[in-house]
């Protein structure tokens, strides 16, 4: 396959970038991430250019699949950065906080909890207090989620709690 002229492949670049961002904001759901998203994916697609390594036709849909390919592959690249930094935090702060403050009882009752209502907990009163809306967005999913997860894990503490003190009634 011959080389692409430059010039054609700015305008298919440029040609596409409403079709990019779309798609980009169906992956994020956030429009600041979906336009940063959309930029590394038009330089990376440039220095594969660049570099000789886009194996493209001059078709516009061989291209724009292959835009929205590089889109995808730089999303769950950096979902699984997220993920892995998440839980790197996650286990540097519970051991770090955990052990030092909360008594082996109440760890117990923690570790009951399911994963992200944990997260949420932390997340939510530790270190700062984040709110719903930032706490969505660090664990990808919907407020209401957050809200929910953080009420179920109120409750279930609560109900431990209580019991706690009956039993020493």
């Amino acid at each position: 396959m011959s080389a692409m002229p430059e010039a054609m492949f700015v305008s298919m670049m440029e040609g596409s970038q409403p079709q990019l961002l779309a798609y980009c904001r169906s992956l994020t759901h956030d429009p600041s991430r979906a336009e940063d998203l959309a930029q590394e994916t038009c330089l990376r697609t440039w220095l594969a250019f660049r570099e000789k390594r886009v194996r493209t036709g001059y078709q516009v849909e061989q291209f724009i699949g292959y835009f929205l390919t590089v889109a995808y592959r730089i999303w769950i690249d950096d979902a699984r950065s997220d993920a892995a930094r998440w839980s790197r935090e996650r286990d540097f702060t519970s051991q770090r906080t955990t052990r030092r403050r909360t008594p082996a009882w109440l760890r117990e009752y923690i570790t009951d909890l399911s994963d992200r209502e944990c997260q949420v907990l932390e997340l939510r009163y530790g270190n700062g207090g984040m709110t719903f809306q930032e706490i969505a967005k660090r664990l990808s999913c919907s407020s209401t989620t957050v809200q929910r997860d953080l009420r179920t894990a109120e409750r279930y503490l609560k109900y431990r709690l209580s019991s706690e003190v009956a039993d020493d009634v």
